[in-house]
């Protein structure tokens, strides 16, 4: 044999075996059906699915005790495997859901209170959580994500979590969740079936506070097995993730892995090649750059520093953090008149920094399809609660976002249709976004079908349904961009195009806007 043929498989092996060199420091639930060191308290049972073993606990307030972790390292990894007994997706909850068990939200892998879905009562929580953005959380802190001082605070710290968005656990299948953490640069990464879906605040201005973690772990949801917690003393390689997942898993799903890719990593992204065709009208068409364009909006909330400038329409907001009082620093440009039928949205915007967010709101009519802006008083709120949480009805798409409650280290984009919390379509952005560079927005309703193309390709691409109890397909009303705290961006160029409805409007009488129906 060739010398430099010996040197090349040496080096092959080399790299082999430190593609997987690590070994867990302790394992949990790997022997299952026998219990170890683990201890059950209260009711569970083991299942055995797809060729692994699991444990699940049959009541919320039912656990499995992990004596020992090494979350307050410097640094390390912690894997698991987990198998839902039911589809766990984002979905709208009140009040009135508390009434036996408050903490129903959660969804536990493992977290530091004795009731393992204590979301608010644990200082650690690994685990889905269904929110306004449900997903895979990973937080450090006692409470709730949403009293975090926020990433441009002008506090000395901020609470530490890292999170996934929108994301999708189905039903009878194993998935591996991984977290790993950096104390020293506080860097924490969340992968899911070698796949990496999640990270902290990218754009954090003050230091993070990490809260020290209870000396013992508890496991345990009705909703889902526990399998093979395997703890770490080192940061697993993104390649160590991938191979570990390779090396343990027993049934792989390819349908699955593409959906993972394509959602939460922008693979596969298809092109948005679509123009309006001659059955399609322009109702508005603004370059923004003009003095009187400002006229054709309702400025609702924080608007003393957008202006209308050579360039296009600014929209800035403050620095603060987004919660409480601080909400009111927000905006809505609002149009003048409303839109009816499929509907058809394009305009450039240019984020000048990092951190904010936009979100464009569309068919914002009344709860019974009236003009709420043409039926009631003007509302002047900057806050968020419009959006979700009242009695306007709406499909907002948050296309630019960078704030710190989301995931900000790719471009993503959501689809919710409001007030019912019904999450639509989610998806990321391959490449790397550049800021101080335009970009274009383009959005197509026809009937059901919603799609969202930043650039030319398809970031969001769902479909309503009149009959799922979520309210009809929405088909009337007025559009906004809403900017939320941190953001400076400039907008040109919006146009918005209605198909011709099936009707004929004969006359139009009383108060109502000259241009309603026309």
């Amino acid at each position: 044999m060739k010398l430099y043929t010996k040197i090349f498989i040496l080096i092959f092996l080399t790299l082999s075996l430190n593609a997987w060199a690590q070994k867990p420091i302790k394992s949990y639930l790997d022997k299952l059906p026998n219990l170890t060191d683990e201890k059950v308290n209260g009711n569970a049972r083991v299942l055995k699915a797809d060729g692994r073993v699991g444990i699940q606990t049959t009541g919320v307030t039912s656990s499995i005790e992990i004596p020992m972790h090494n979350l307050n390292s410097e640094k390390g990894s912690v894997t698991v495997w987990v198998y839902s007994l039911e589809d766990l997706f984002p979905a709208i909850s009140n009040g009135s859901m508390d009434k036996s068990d408050k903490n129903h939200r959660s969804t536990p892998f493992f977290s530091d209170s004795s009731t393992p879905n204590n979301y608010n009562g644990s200082t650690f929580f690994f685990g889905w959580y269904n929110h306004w953005h449900g997903g895979v959380v990973a937080k450090y802190f006692k409470g709730f994500q949403y009293s975090n001082p926020g990433a441009y605070s002008d506090s000395t710290s901020i609470k530490l979590y890292a999170w996934t968005n929108e994301f999708t656990i189905k039903a009878n299948q194993w998935y591996q969740f991984v977290l790993t953490w950096d104390n020293k640069t506080l860097s924490h990464y969340i992968y899911a079936n070698g796949i990496l879906v999640g990270r902290e605040d990218q754009y954090k201005k003050a230091p993070y506070e990490k809260q020290k973690v209870a000396e013992k772990l508890f496991a345990g949801s009705p909703r889902m097995c526990i399998s093979n917690i395997d703890f770490y003393d080192e940061i697993l390689t993104a390649e160590q993730v991938k191979e570990k997942f390779k090396n343990e898993v027993t049934a792989f799903n390819k349908e699955t892995d593409e959906e993972l890719r394509h959602v939460h990593t922008g693979e596969k992204v298809k092109n948005f090649n679509w123009a309006p065709g001659k059955d399609w009208t322009k109702k508005m068409d603004l370059s923004l750059k003009n003095p009187t364009d400002i006229d054709s909006f309702y400025v609702q909330g924080y608007g003393k520093e957008s202006r209308i400038t050579p360039e296009g329409l600014i929209i800035e907001t403050p620095k603060l953090p987004g919660f409480g009082k601080n909400s009111e620093y927000q905006v809505y440009f609002w149009s003048m008149k409303p839109f009816e039928g499929e509907l058809y949205v394009e305009y450039e915007f240019k984020p000048l920094i990092r951190g904010g967010l936009s979100l464009l709101m569309l068919q914002s009519s009344g709860m019974s399809r009236e003009d709420f802006m043409g039926e009631y008083p003007w509302r002047t709120t900057g806050t968020m609660s419009m959006v979700y949480g009242e009695d306007v009805r709406n499909y907002h798409w948050e296309y630019y976002r960078e704030v710190d409650d989301i995931r900000n280290d790719i471009y993503n984009g959501g689809l919710i249709k409001n007030p019912y919390g019904r999450a639509l379509a989610y998806g990321t952005f391959p490449p790397d976004f550049e800021v101080e560079k335009w970009h274009k927005l383009q959005f197509r309703q026809i009937g059901g079908k919603l799609v969202g193309a930043i650039d030319g390709k398809i970031i969001i691409e769902g479909e309503d349904d009149s009959f799922v109890g979520m309210g009809p397909v929405l088909n009337y009303g007025r559009i906004a961009i809403r900017c939320m705290r941190n953001s400076k961006i400039l907008f040109r160029n919006l146009k918005v195009y209605n198909k011709d409805v099936p009707y004929e409007v004969m006359d139009v009488i009383g108060k109502y806007p000259k241009n309603y129906g026309k």
